[in-house]
């Protein structure tokens, strides 16, 4: 099938066309212009052809690259590719365009200049979007390091401005009992355990903290991690714990992932000691195992300890909330809180399950290798 086109067609594309077009002749005078550039410089056809050149729709830095870089180009080659121009409105409003010219003869050998124009205001626009984004993104990633190195001052605070005082405290207690100078009296007794048990629960807390500002200033998650062998370094640090309440481990084959050694063995450690404080009467069993989830493993933690009331299965991975009492089982209700920033720093998530005296279930995902 032969598609026909008349004079009315071609008419049509050419002044209907998404672009500019321009035909000069050897003097770079217009003489032919399409409406699309008329419109977008608000001039009449009559205002343009035979009376004014592509010079004179140029800014004056625009005129002189024109004629001492794009002209002799043009002259030189035949062709002109993507050369950005700014071009005067009838209201002198500068709008920049990418233009592209080429060298045709007539019939007759007289030279002329066909020029396509494009409006890239838009693109422009998109490009200072962009500058500017990047900008504010450098500004941010400077910002964030800024708030690394105070976090790294922080931590150096804790560990050793804070932990000093309570250090010494503590020695000055072993050196008072030593020596005699505490009283033996009932409730001076209780006292002197109650200053010693928070002394505890300080040292605790502090080391806690230090463990979760370290933790959130790791940025390495793509190495290849054996969690069989994360959860066996998480039980050397256990070690006495688990001595001493005679734990009972159960750890199923678990796959190779991808993350921070540091941080899943905080994690697991974390779990664990949680298994370990929230033990029952019943001799304490800690299972291990993973089930695989297309490109993620599901690992879970299941004891058999007091567990906990479903309605609090979300709270319990809030930052210090605790559903016990510091006198009934001690801490700094910072683990499990821990251990969620850990698992979503991974990409992962992590939830519970759990019922009273029942045992409770810890699940987190974690990407595999």
């Amino acid at each position: 099938m032969v598609v026909k086109f008349d004079s009315t067609d071609y008419n049509e594309l050419f002044h209907k066309a998404p672009c500019g077009y321009l035909k000069l002749d050897a003097f770079g005078k217009i003489i032919t212009v399409n409406d699309t550039f008329c419109n977008w410089l608000g001039f009449n056809k009559k205002d343009l052809l035979f009376t004014k050149s592509f010079q004179d729709l140029l800014s004056i830095g625009g005129k002189m690259f024109y004629e001492t870089h794009f002209l002799p180009l043009l002259q030189l080659r035949g062709e002109v590719s993507e050369v950005n121009f700014e071009l005067l409105s009838i209201r002198e409003k500068r709008l920049p365009f990418l233009v592209n010219a080429v060298t045709v003869f007539t019939d007759d050998g007289q030279k002329e200049f066909n020029i396509t124009l494009f409006d890239i205001s838009q693109r422009i626009s998109f490009e200072r979007e962009l500058i500017k984004a990047k900008k504010e993104a450098e500004s941010n990633a400077k910002r964030l390091e800024e708030k690394n190195r105070e976090l790294e001052r922080f931590t150096h605070i804790v560990t050793h401005d804070l932990k000093s005082p309570v250090r010494t405290i503590e020695g000055l207690f072993e050196i008072m009992s030593k020596k005699g100078y505490l009283s033996e009296e009932k409730e001076a007794k209780r006292l002197q355990k109650m200053v010693l048990d928070n002394l505890r629960r300080m040292k605790v807390f502090i080391d806690d903290l230090v463990d979760q500002a370290i933790s959130e200033n790791e940025t390495e998650y793509g190495k290849l991690i054996d969690l069989n062998q994360i959860c066996h370094s998480a039980m050397e640090m256990l070690g006495d714990e688990i001595k001493k309440d005679n734990v009972k481990f159960s750890i199923n084959p678990l796959p190779i992932v991808k993350g921070n050694v540091s941080q899943l063995v905080r994690l697991f450690s974390n779990l664990f000691s949680n298994s370990i404080k929230y033990r029952s009467e019943r001799p304490l069993e800690i299972e291990v195992s993973f089930e695989r989830l297309d490109t993620w493993a599901e690992v879970k933690v299941k004891d058999n300890g007091i567990g906990f009331d479903p309605e609090f299965k979300e709270r319990i991975f809030e930052y210090m909330k605790r559903l016990h009492s510091h006198e009934i089982y001690p801490g700094s209700g910072i683990g499990l809180y821990s251990c969620k920033r850990i698992v979503e720093a991974h990409g992962g998530k992590i939830w519970a399950e759990g019922f009273l005296d029942k045992g409770a279930v810890f699940h987190f995902t974690l990407p595999l290798a």
